[in-house]
């Protein structure tokens, strides 16, 4: 295909970013920053174990706090997910 039919049909191209697990939240935001994909700068460091890896698609130009936002969110939801099927009768001190 062409860029012009691909721009017509309105489909984005979609890159793929992937952060392994043991990286912490200072090295993830090192690679954040030396990827050309993303656009824009990061105004905190994000708090350490808030950020799943795992691999992401993003067009270019993806702010690079959309990019932090969408790793946290994803995290919450995991975290959620293993909590609510929990054993209820091991103790959590």
């Amino acid at each position: 295909r062409d860029v012009i039919g691909t721009i017509v049909e309105g489909k984005v191209v979609q890159h793929s970013f992937t952060i392994p697990e043991g990286l912490t939240s200072e090295q993830i935001v090192a690679r954040l920053q030396e990827s050309d994909i993303f656009a824009g700068s990061l105004k905190e460091q994000p708090r350490e174990g808030t950020l799943l890896p795992d691999t992401y698609n993003f067009p270019r130009g993806t702010p690079r706090d959309q990019v932090i936002q969408r790793m946290q969110q994803a995290q919450k939801r995991v975290l959620s997910d293993i909590w609510s099927r929990r054993n209820p009768d091991i103790l959590v001190r």
